[in-house]
């Protein structure tokens, strides 16, 4: 399995893209800039959206201006797997931030969002295994965060945690949803807290966190969504909350530790490959519907 969750890189446009969909992406050099190995770097700009990027570079700043053109946009993956990137400087004219747009960039420090910022992709900063903060301007209308961690200006939502985070987290108890791959690969982090404010825990939330043994999901939670805590290889033990009604596809695979699962409640309605790559003994009460769901796990004790 590779170092992170593959996040599909799907090109988003904004209005003053879609004007000219045959805009030539045309190459700029990038604005007090230095590459990682002599080699040239190159931003790749369609109109007023960086798009991508030639080469490696351990330090940039991004320009508001290119070609008389206001950079608003960062497409998905633009900038993602620049492996030598430390440190980069976004413009005051910055307004999207696409999905995953450095992602994988695992030298990455820190990263300052601007005021302007209007709208954030999912897993932005994911996998950035050196990220120990994302700051975010005070006059952003639209995001804040707290110590470092991302979330919406209401502080509802947890988008991104820095991946190089060690030691406990708590979540702040006003969050009601954990954003898709936002702690994905946190593997110095040794154990989450999540409130009962959370109803919801997108895919992919907690994948590759290795340093994770015991988590307690909230008893609000509705279902367990793809992927959640796939490859969380020392994960040993969980209890599903009754509330709980549907696991998704791999929701624990590859959690190759995993010995021990206990249902609150009568076991949910599970995907395809739920504990794939791993044979945990599973406690259920004496209750109805979970005899063909789990047929074919190694151990099921039933309490009565």
């Amino acid at each position: 399995m590779t170092k992170f969750i593959a996040i599909a890189i799907l090109l988003w446009s904004i209005s003053s893209c879609s004007k000219n969909n045959n805009t030539e992406q045309t190459p700029e050099p990038a604005k007090n800039s230095s590459s990682a190995n002599g080699s040239k770097f190159r931003l790749i700009v369609n109109n007023n959206v960086i798009v991508g990027h030639e080469g490696n570079i351990t330090s940039l700043t991004i320009p508001s201006t290119l070609k008389e053109k206001n950079i608003q946009a960062i497409a998905d993956g633009a900038l993602s797997k620049n492996r030598s990137l430390q440190n980069v400087a976004l413009p005051p004219t910055l307004e999207l931030i696409g999905r995953a747009a450095f992602s994988e960039c695992e030298s990455l420090k820190s990263i300052s969002i601007p005021s302007n910022v209007r709208f954030i992709g999912k897993a932005p900063f994911a996998a950035c295994g050196s990220l120990k903060e994302i700051k975010v301007s005070p006059d952003n209308s639209k995001f804040s965060d707290i110590d470092g961690v991302l979330f919406d200006k209401k502080f509802e939502t947890l988008i991104q945690v820095p991946a190089g985070k060690s030691g406990n987290y708590i979540i702040v108890d006003t969050v009601n949803l954990i954003d898709e791959s936002a702690f994905a690969e946190c593997i110095r982090l040794e154990s989450i807290v999540i409130p009962d404010t959370v109803t919801k825990i997108s895919k992919t939330a907690f994948a590759g966190c290795k340093g994770i043994k015991e988590i307690e999901l909230p008893n609000s939670l509705k279902s367990i969504s793809q992927g959640t805590f796939l490859g969380c290889s020392n994960l040993r033990k969980i209890t599903i909350p009754e509330s709980v009604t549907a696991i998704e596809d791999g929701a624990f695979a590859h959690c190759s530790n995993l010995v021990s699962v206990t249902f609150k409640g009568s076991p949910p309605l599970t995907g395809k490959a739920v504990f794939m790559g791993s044979e945990p003994t599973v406690y259920v009460p004496a209750k109805k519907g979970w005899s063909e769901s789990y047929m074919n796990l190694k151990t099921v004790i039933i309490n009565n």
